[in-house]
């Protein structure tokens, strides 16, 4: 049974999700409203240093614990908004609750820069990251939905670049395929308020500048779905049953379960996509403890 906290937020979002639904897609404004309605201040217990390397701006979390990890946390959004700001209720979590120091890029975002804009300054932050002293070993790439695709790419990159790769994946309702073809892309439409329009024409406009054919949307740094996970490191995820994404998690798992990758999944039943990202949800802290346990089984902890 879902907790109270996360039945009022699938209301809220539904409510958004009527409200979003009524006119032409306003990007801008999208993500002026998710900015004034998720960011949060930063807490008096965690210090925030801002930081810009290559260019990119980024903010870098601290809490009073130190577990010894840095996790390099990719914001969600569709590839069109998000920011670090509006992800401080889970990267706040990360480094008070569980003592990670947390970096969150800003990359550049659709329809003013087109993908792959947004792979590539992840790509040029983690070399800046690495030139830094930032120790591989010791870092996490972790991220939800847009954003999770983008951990599951960046690493695909760097490994077919023979850079050094991350400890870890982590990743929260993460986008696999962009084809839009899989069976929870239609079926669980109805379910899933918060990324309904995902796949609409409008949607790969702003995203591509037009719709890719097929064989392009199935490029494994487009949809990692497709991609070959040799030599990546251990790679947890959670999904929601009734959620549009659902399919990405499961088959991604599926896949590299069969190739006898190290990978987790946490599935929950009707709660919303990317739920980790509310972390005053008692969910979410579930999640989190899951990823932490497989963590410390795979001796990355």
């Amino acid at each position: 049974m879902l907790s109270i906290q996360a039945l009022s937020v699938n209301l809220a979002i539904k409510a958004m999700a009527a409200k979003r639904d009524s006119g032409p897609k306003d990007y801008l404004a999208e993500r002026k409203e998710n900015a004034e309605k998720s960011t949060v201040n930063i807490k008096k217990c965690i210090h925030c240093e801002q930081l810009i390397l290559a260019g990119i701006r980024a903010e870098k979390l601290t809490g009073r614990k130190n577990n010894g990890k840095t996790v390099l946390y990719l914001h969600g959004g569709g590839f069109t908004s998000g920011s670090a700001a509006e992800r401080r209720r889970l990267t706040q979590a990360l480094a008070g609750r569980y003592g990670y120091a947390v970096i969150a890029p800003d990359y550049r975002l659709s329809p003013e820069h087109k993908w792959p804009c947004q792979l590539e300054d992840c790509c040029t932050f983690y070399r800046s990251l690495l030139e830094s002293g930032c120790d591989p070993e010791k870092l996490i790439f972790m991220g939800e939905s847009a954003g999770g695709t983008l951990c599951l790419s960046l690493a695909l990159r760097l490994r077919d670049e023979g850079l050094p790769l991350p400890r870890a994946i982590a990743v929260f309702s993460p986008w696999t395929d962009q084809t839009g073809l899989l069976p929870s892309h239609t079926g669980n439409a109805a379910s899933d308020d918060m990324v309904r329009g995902l796949f609409d024409e409008e949607h790969y406009r702003a995203e591509f500048g037009e719709k890719p054919v097929l064989e392009e949307l199935k490029a494994p740094l487009v949809s990692p779905l497709y991609g070959d996970y040799a030599g990546l490191p251990p790679i947890f995820m959670s999904a929601s049953d009734s959620e549009m994404l659902y399919d990405d998690s499961v088959l991604l798992y599926e896949k590299l379960k069969q190739a006898g990758h190290r990978a987790a999944i946490q599935v929950k039943h009707n709660l919303c996509h990317a739920w980790p990202t509310f972390s005053f949800l008692p969910e979410a802290g579930q999640t989190l403890k899951e990823m932490q346990s497989f963590f410390k089984k795979e001796s990355i902890l």
